[in-house]
């Protein structure tokens, strides 16, 4: 009999597919993956065992492919299993509840798809379910089908990019199809270059979506409705008869010239009567062929695909083709001459993602919940520096030059970086911050990527304007070509602090700290003078301070002087704050005029630097006896503060939502956190589960320069750490970085690394780039991340900021104007330094012996025992293999003789240098060149 009520559930599953064709109903079960692909996740909860409806079951984790739409069984595979659970529903055993996702009013199976199948065949309304939500933006409901959830992914994603919805609240562009919202974004692009074009200027991309709103698509709409076409097509929206007479506009224009008007196009529209078949099957045909050059990466690169077609239709328009445009001859060929190459821009661009294209999809590194940055090696990209160039060649490099070029970095320019990245051996690209900045007490001439105006949104300054697509067009199109590379993409994320003209201030002036506008910051020259600035402590009170924090007793933390805390107000209401040159100026309920003050370090409390110019602190609790910017509003929170009652709830969702969005958005694979350690540990654990129930491998990486077990309970896959000091200091990196791995190994990988954007570049240290290829070979086989820093391969002097390990007359000697941080500038891509091969060669030969290299076991490392102070060197072993680094830290020659060493005995060859040396009884006698340093292999697991 059971087997009988499976033959009917197949013969209806059969019967509902025809009935479906013919109705237009969805049949098929939606795979989770597809549904995920397609909406931002806002968070992820437990919901527990709860009764849901069936009906509202519509899709499976990974058995979509087994059921159709009503959970009928499709494949004969599945009788066995069934029938199984069909017995179960007639027994006294019963069945433990089925768990699911609920997404939006939708539920998916991830365990328990035949019991789903048998109760709906019963005739069952409801059934026990663990349930797990996911919050989203977008509405799913039972009757939501494939194409439905792509226009939904695609109307969501405009908005984002555009924020028509803010810009114009009236709007509401819906359209039938998938795929016609990438239609309105290429006329906007259109619109923005003409109109740049006729008013000689850049025009801002919210510029251009208004423009084209008010210019094109309200009035063709209104046209529209007077010709009568929405009653003519009742099926259709407003948007898709846009669509329609738009191209049908273009194609008038083709045949008859470029004066016809809106009108005409609407009434010789109408007149016959809907687009044309044979019309729409060119236009099909017609981008297949422009794809068909490029085989199975239309679903992976739709983002580099539209990019790449936007400029053949460039090339065909014969724009940018006749500009000169200079770039080296690394970003054509890593292993090319330190030269620069002219090009023309267009074809450049072009033949960059067409490179990439052809080249056969890679593997990313893998492993769950983050783990695989342990196989990281990792290239730190600062696009607008990175990626410069003096592409005119008249010496300067401008944001753009005399031919409308941008000569700072692009995410354009980027794509065609990948492949040199690639090369040296790098699996992921680490971005500085790439989101808006703000222009109040801007650093430089271009400010700092950390002044975040608005993290939702991309700086604009990192797109072509002559492509015309903006910066998250390009920024999308970037992450598919690295992800076909094999890269990973890692972003780094600014979220306790924000610009001092954020975008978020005149909407929710309470998330900021105000003071009264009367005042001044303390001048820099003049510091005895009042002024706004870092609250200033006795020396008893410093002491009790630190004494507290170090012990962990965060209850009653003394408070700064009232004076100080005098300075601060209440924050003024929403619409009482207005927009000025040096940020926003707001009118408290007295009448006071109050402004945004700047941010000033957080630790420790008698820091001496003057407050920043560009940035403050989000005001993440509410409470009117913490009113103030301290050591204890900041980041030593007071147990007082943090009370559930004083967080302010719609600050913390903002911030807890910028990763989704990103994830959503971009498909990126990772995070650094900016001042992670600053952000209260409630709001941290949001900011995780946020991240790794969109993307469960979500890596998250904390800019933290101890290397601590809590940074792994808080989430974290990797930190900073500070070999970027030690490694300079022989002694120190010997006891604290050496011994303690061989001691007590290490929770987390660490940054590898000579040098960061904050530090000196290591080529400016003693011994050059000598030194750099020392430290770099050093690093590369500890337990920890390859991490190189964009230009330190071209051996770069010029530090990009002096935030760490300078001492006072040396950060005198790069004022903000020179640095590039805050200012137009290139790497000297045309140096003729060996330390990308040495990189090369290195990363290779860490590749071998990379499961040994990344196990953080104290176990696998040794510090052999030798009597010279500036050598550093260490063993990494197991039962069968042996890894031997050893480097002169110094300018002399140096002889010694290493004792201790785990191996046999045998002649051995080091792999940098082929320097020949034997290891006899653990004991080397070696003799290493200035700054040199040796790697020597035993490998007996053949």
């Amino acid at each position: 009999m059971m087997e009988r009520d499976f033959e009917r559930a197949r013969r209806k599953a059969n019967w509902n597919r025809v009935l479906a064709f013919f109705k237009g109903k969805p049949s098929l079960l939606l795979p989770f993956d597809l549904v995920r692909r397609q909406i931002d996740v806002r968070s992820v909860s437990y919901g527990g065992i709860q009764e849901i409806e069936i009906d509202r079951v519509i899709g499976s984790v990974n058995r979509y492919h087994e059921f159709d739409r009503e959970f009928l069984p499709k494949r004969n595979e599945s009788a066995d299993r069934w029938t199984q659970v069909r017995r179960l529903f007639d027994s006294d055993l019963g069945f433990p509840p089925i768990k699911v996702y609920r997404v939006g009013d939708a539920f998916f199976v991830v365990d328990g798809n035949h019991r789903v199948s048998v109760a709906r065949q019963l005739g069952m309304k409801t059934i026990e379910a663990e349930v797990i939500y996911f919050r989203i933006g977008v509405t799913i409901d039972k009757d939501t089908d494939i194409p439905d959830l792509i226009i939904k992914k695609e109307h969501s994603d405009f908005l984002k990019q555009t924020r028509l919805d803010i810009l114009r609240p009236q709007q509401d562009i819906q359209f039938t199809r998938p795929g016609r919202y990438a239609t309105i974004l290429e006329h906007i692009d259109k619109r923005r270059y003409f109109l740049g074009l006729d008013l000689k200027r850049d025009i801002g991309y919210e510029e251009a979506v208004e423009s084209w709103y008010d210019s094109l698509y309200r009035p063709l709409r209104e046209i529209l409705i007077q010709e009568g076409l929405p009653e003519r097509f009742p099926k259709r929206t407003a948007a898709d008869l846009y669509v329609w007479v738009s191209n049908h506009l273009h194609a008038l224009r083709e045949q008859l010239g470029d004066d016809i008007g809106l009108t005409v196009a609407a009434k010789d529209f109408q007149q016959s009567k809907a687009p044309s078949h044979l019309s729409t099957w060119l236009q099909s045909s017609t981008r297949t062929r422009l794809q068909s050059d490029t085989p199975n990466t239309q679903e992976d690169t739709p983002a580099l695909l539209e990019l790449l077609n936007r400029l053949s239709w460039m090339e065909r328009k014969g724009l940018g083709t006749d500009l000169r445009y200079l770039v080296p001859a690394r970003w054509l060929d890593f292993s090319a001459s330190s030269d620069s190459v002219e090009v023309q821009a267009t074809s450049f661009w072009r033949s960059s993602i067409e490179r990439i294209l052809h080249t056969e999809a890679a593997s990313r590194i893998e492993g769950k919940e983050g783990e695989w940055s342990r196989q990281a090696v990792v290239y730190n990209l600062f696009v607008r520096a990175s990626c410069a160039f003096d592409h005119d060649g008249d010496g300067h490099v401008s944001v753009l030059n005399r031919s409308g070029l941008r000569e700072t970095g692009t995410f354009l320019k980027a794509i065609a970086l990948l492949p040199y990245i690639r090369g040296l051996g790098c699996n992921v690209v680490h971005l500085l911050p790439i989101c808006q900045i703000g222009q109040a007490g801007r650093k430089g001439t271009l400010g700092s990527p950390y002044a975040i105006a608005d993290p939702y949104h991309l700086d604009e300054a990192l797109s072509e304007p002559l492509v015309g697509l903006g910066s998250a067009a390009e920024f999308k199109a970037f992450v598919e070509a690295a992800h076909r590379l094999g890269i990973r993409i890692v972003v780094e994320f600014v979220l306790r602090t924000a610009a001092r003209d954020s975008a978020w201030i005149p909407k929710n002036p309470r998330w900021f700290y105000w003071i009264r506008e009367d005042i001044p910051d303390q001048d820099k020259a003049n510091p005895g003078q009042p002024g706004y600035r870092s609250p200033l402590f006795p020396d008893a009170q410093l002491l009790k301070i630190k004494s507290q924090v170090h012990g962990g007793h965060f209850k009653n933390l003394p408070a700064p002087p009232a004076a100080y805390r005098a300075m601060f107000v209440q924050p003024p209401k929403h619409g009482h704050v207005m927009a000025s040159e040096a940020g926003f100026i707001g009118i408290t309920e007295d009448g006071t005029q109050v402004r945004i003050p700047g941010a000033f370090a957080d630790w420790p409390p008698d820091d001496q630097q003057p407050a920043w110019s560009d940035v403050t602190y989000l005001r993440l609790y509410d409470h009117r006896d913490f009113n103030y910017i301290a050591y204890n509003t900041i980041r030593m929170y007071d147990e007082a503060l943090t009370m559930p009652a004083n967080v302010v709830p719609d600050l913390w969702d903002q911030i807890a939502g910028i990763l989704p969005h990103f994830q959503s958005l971009f498909q990126i694979d990772g995070a650094m956190i900016d001042m992670g350690h600053a952000l209260p540990r409630a709001l941290m654990s949001r900011v995780v589960s946020g991240a790794r129930g969109a993307d469960p491998s979500f890596a998250l990486w904390e800019e933290e320069f101890t290397v601590r077990t809590e940074s792994k309970d808080e989430g974290y896959n990797a930190l900073i750490g500070n070999l970027w000091w030690r490694i300079h200091r022989p002694e120190s990196m010997r006891r604290e970085v050496l011994e303690e791995l061989a001691t007590h190994g290490s929770p987390l990988p660490f940054f590898a690394t000579p040098e960061t954007h904050n530090t000196p570049r290591c080529a400016s240290r003693e011994g050059g780039v000598a030194q750099s290829r020392l430290s770099f070979i050093l690093g590369a086989f500890l337990p920890a991340i390859p991490f190189i820093h964009s230009g330190f391969e071209l051996g770069e002097t010029l530090p990009v900021n002096t935030g760490l390990d300078f001492a006072p007359d040396e950060a005198e000697r790069f004022p903000e104007s020179c640095l590039p941080l805050y200012n137009a500038y290139a790497y000297n891509w045309l140096a003729t330094s060996e330390l990308d091969s040495a990189i090369r060669l290195t990363l290779t030969l860490r590749e071998q012996f990379q499961s040994l290299i990344i196990d953080p076991t104290p176990q696998t490392m040794a510090v052999p025992t030798h009597s010279h102070e500036q050598v550093l060197a260490y063993v990494r072993h197991d039962a069968h293999r042996t890894i031997l680094v050893v480097g002169n830290a110094s300018a002399e020659r140096i002889e010694l003789t290493l004792e201790d060493i785990p191996g046999e005995s045998t002649p051995l060859v080091d792999h940098i240098d082929g320097v020949a040396c034997h290891l006899a009884a653990g004991k080397m006698v070696l003799h290493l060149e200035p700054w040199q340093c040796l790697v020597f292999t035993q490998d007996r697991t053949s």
